[in-house]
């Protein structure tokens, strides 16, 4: 596939260091996690109340016993929360093939923990939705912005019409490929429709179960890739050579099979002809 490539590396997995130890998130080098400012507190003075604790209150040794027992998805989120608690999670001790196991399926040790999920869950409470948009189909976050996808579209094939365009086919059959190129982006940019990353969501399923089923939207990327396919036999000698082979092998077995039946019928008619050409012959004499 054209894009393959680049569908399989936004799903490989969990990337590691030289020690074969997982990386659970790449902090950028702008952000510094040492270093939070503090907003001016301008409420009245309330009445001392007993001290709480919370998480982010803990010392760094037992925050590293809570992380010991997360998924490396949930390790993730817990560092997406605030500074103090990604530089706990980025300080705790990494997986390595003898403790990641613990997260994965018994069967396959070797295996690193699924992280699929991730995904859905920054699209699905952690992301501005009026910025960015999950995709199903290539299962990516990507920003809501026309001319980003400007200029990754291709605007060579014209493409067809579909029920998902939510506009009438009529009407997009006397669209220009330009102005249907245009409402592919602007039904990424503009629709007011949710992406799908609700569905995997078990709140959201049981808050509405009668919700009605709606095609989600997806980017225009993909949108362009669904309605401009066009199966063609890849540019493979070898397997050209192979396809060659076996539609000649299904001829000459075609061929076969109607010579026998062919012969099976000819031999019944002469069979016939000759029992009652002789059974004339005997009524007669």
């Amino acid at each position: 596939m054209w894009r393959g490539k680049a569908r399989q590396s936004a799903t490989a997995g969990w990337r590691r260091d030289e020690q074969n130890r997982m990386i659970l998130l790449l902090i950028p080098p702008q952000v510094r996690l040492d270093h939070t400012e503090k907003t001016p507190n301008h409420r009245t003075s309330e009445p001392a109340r007993p001290d709480t604790a919370t998480i982010t209150t803990l010392p760094t040794e037992l925050i590293h016993i809570v992380v010991d027992y997360l998924h490396p998805v949930d390790r993730v989120c817990l560092a997406l929360t605030c500074k103090s608690l990604a530089s706990a999670v980025l300080s705790a001790p990494r997986l390595c093939p003898t403790t990641w196991s613990r997260f994965n399926d018994q069967r396959y040790s070797w295996l690193l923990p699924e992280s699929y999920s991730l995904i859905l869950r920054l699209a699905h409470g952690w992301i501005p939705k009026d910025k960015l948009r999950y995709c199903w189909k290539c299962h990516k976050i990507l920003p809501r912005q026309a001319e980003y996808f400007r200029r990754r579209l291709i605007y060579k094939k014209n493409p067809k019409w579909d029920a998902k365009l939510q506009i009438q086919k009529s009407t997009w059959e006397h669209m220009s490929k330009r102005d249907r190129y245009k409402h592919l982006i602007e039904m990424w940019c503009g629709s007011p429709l949710e992406d799908s990353s609700s569905v995997y969501c078990d709140f959201c399923r049981e808050q509405n179960p009668a919700a009605p089923l709606v095609y989600p939207v997806i980017c225009p990327v993909c949108m362009e890739q669904e309605l401009t396919f066009l199966w063609k036999i890849p540019r493979k000698p070898w397997l050209r050579k192979m396809l060659g082979k076996v539609f000649v092998f299904m001829c000459k077995s075609v061929g076969v099979v109607i010579g026998l039946v062919l012969g099976v019928i000819v031999w019944t008619i002469r069979s016939v002809y000759t029992q009652g050409r002789k059974g004339w012959k005997a009524v007669c004499c």
